[in-house]
């Protein structure tokens, strides 16, 4: 089985279209349920395309984030500056170690939880929230001791002794014995 993608973008003018076409084959038999292209660096265009499987979950995800979000609407503009700031550093796709969107906005959620039980305001401005989040991850968190889940009100939860040898151990909300963080390192 073979099919075809074509993907156009602008010419060097405005007027032509350039295209890339990406031939692929047996998706069926693939284990691999996510294709990624970068064939536009010049547009800086990313493409992610994900295929139906049973694990899929990008709609759930997507209305849990949501609404997060609107429980906590600091997660977003953190989001942004700590999201450039990962893909400054090519830190930004967890299939090449770095940190996914997901897993940074499920550990800004925590963050903000954790602020919250605490009954700081959460509406300080986001410059203090942001070094507050650095600080903490990169100061008090040690991540060989600890996983983050946020069901609830979120938990850092005592990693058990040899259970896990990820980097990073971030529960998946939707399927709680999935690591996020396993590709990280």
């Amino acid at each position: 089985m073979k099919s075809h993608i074509v993907l156009l973008s602008p010419g060097e003018h405005g007027n032509d279209n350039q295209s890339d076409t990406f031939q692929l084959e047996d998706l069926a038999l693939s284990k691999r349920s996510q294709m990624k292209f970068d064939a536009l660096k010049s547009k800086s265009v990313r493409l992610d395309i994900n295929f139906k499987s049973p694990s899929h979950t990008g709609l759930q995800t997507t209305e849990m984030v949501k609404g997060l979000t609107e429980q906590f609407p600091a997660a977003t503009p953190l989001a942004l500056v700590l999201k450039q700031f990962l893909a400054d550093r090519s830190l930004d796709q967890s299939d090449s170690g770095g940190l996914s969107s997901y897993c940074l906005v499920l550990l800004i959620i925590r963050f903000l939880q954790h602020e919250h039980h605490l009954g700081w305001p959460i509406n300080q401005n986001y410059g203090s929230l942001l070094m507050d989040f650095l600080y903490f991850f990169g100061n008090v968190f040690d991540p060989r001791q600890m996983r983050i889940s946020v069901q609830g009100s979120g938990l850092y939860i005592k990693r058990e002794r040899g259970c896990s040898i990820d980097p990073i151990h971030i529960d998946d909300p939707l399927f709680p014995t999935n690591n996020l963080g396993r590709n990280c390192f």
